[in-house]
């Protein structure tokens, strides 16, 4: 995972969190730190709700289809298998995906004014 830094130009992930803790210490002392420490559980709690939303979504469209049972077996086999799927597709995808996506969608306000 990449984060973008100027024009064309990306950060690994370890390195733009470690610059965040740099500048946010230089800033005051010890707060890129605790912004980290902050926003890490935060992020797995978004990701957490998005994957069993997704799931949740998948059980209701396959049980319009065929009847599945809504135990706990099928909404960890739900998620497990959305996960799986979401870091295969996150590993095909080429390293420029990023840059193309966030360029489409900066520009799909301006197609619509056209």
């Amino acid at each position: 995972m990449s984060t973008k830094r100027g024009q064309g130009h990306y950060l690994k992930a370890p390195e733009a969190v470690h610059s965040l803790v740099d500048v946010g210490n230089g800033v005051i002392p010890l707060f890129g730190t605790i912004l980290i420490l902050v926003s890490v559980p935060a992020q797995i709690g978004i990701m957490s709700v998005n994957t069993y939303g997704a799931m949740l979504t998948s059980a209701t469209m396959i049980d319009g289809f065929k009847k599945i049972g809504t135990g706990r077996r099928t909404r960890i086999t739900g998620i497990v298998t959305l996960m799986v799927i979401s870091v295969v597709i996150a590993l095909i995808l080429p390293d420029q995906y990023l840059n193309s996506f966030n360029n489409f969608v900066g520009s799909t306000p301006l197609r619509m004014v056209w």
